[in-house]
């Protein structure tokens, strides 16, 4: 069994790579719909229906990112959807491929400690898994 270091999944939007990760995560979740009838003595019955997810992190702040807090600003404010990539960049392992837009932003500079961010990502669209060449 070969368990993933958390620590080389890594994040693009529209092909650069956010700078300075320290978590990231990616949810799906199935949409449902019932369809209970008298027929199911009492138990509730439910279809699938749409796939929708979300992606989220944190990064340290770094006014020379190449991909960091003031790129993320530019592309919330604008509402800029934008190529994700959620990878470990090691070859013939799974990455997942979809598009994104910001839906959160939130910067922290507390007293004598390193300034970070965090962000949330609304994934839209199809959403593609493939194998890393």
């Amino acid at each position: 069994m070969a368990i993933n270091n958390g620590t080389i999944v890594s994040m693009t939007i529209g092909g650069t790579e956010i700078n300075n990760l320290t978590t990231n995560s990616m949810s799906l979740t199935m949409g449902e719909r019932q369809t209970s009838t008298k027929d199911d003595g009492g138990f509730d019955s439910f279809l699938p229906t749409r796939v929708s997810g979300t992606a989220s992190g944190s990064i340290l702040f770094d006014e020379a990112a190449t991909y960091g807090y003031e790129e993320m600003w530019d592309a919330f404010v604008a509402g800029t959807i934008a190529d994700l990539v959620y990878t470990t960049g090691v070859s013939a392992q799974k990455e997942y491929t979809t598009s994104a837009f910001f839906t959160e932003l939130s910067r922290e500079d507390p007293d004598s400690d390193n300034s970070s961010v965090s962000f949330s990502l609304r994934l839209t669209g199809t959403q593609v898994k493939g194998t890393i060449s």
